[in-house]
């Protein structure tokens, strides 16, 4: 069996990453810098964006005719808060 081709690569802004070979021949890179904050839900970042730029498009739709229709953050996060998802 031939070595496979590699490069280096960044990964998400890790620096360092662990290496573990696995018998099966798989290979698992492990990133020796903790996990960052994340949100609890993904709707919380709408929660964000609709505090600070409540008029940003969040999502948009072209309709037949070429015309678009947006909904901004605010649009989204209230009816979030609406549904009872928080």
């Amino acid at each position: 069996m031939s070595a496979v081709p590699a490069r280096d690569a960044s990964v998400g802004g890790c620096l360092q990453a662990t290496v573990e070979r696995r018998a099966d021949g798989s290979t698992v890179l492990r990133s020796t810098e903790p996990l960052g904050w994340y949100p609890a839900r993904l709707t919380d970042h709408l929660e964000q964006w609709a505090g600070e730029v409540p008029d940003r498009t969040f999502v948009a739709r072209r309709g037949a005719a070429g015309r678009c229709s947006r909904s901004p953050t605010r649009r989204c996060s209230s009816m979030r808060r609406r549904s009872g998802n928080r």
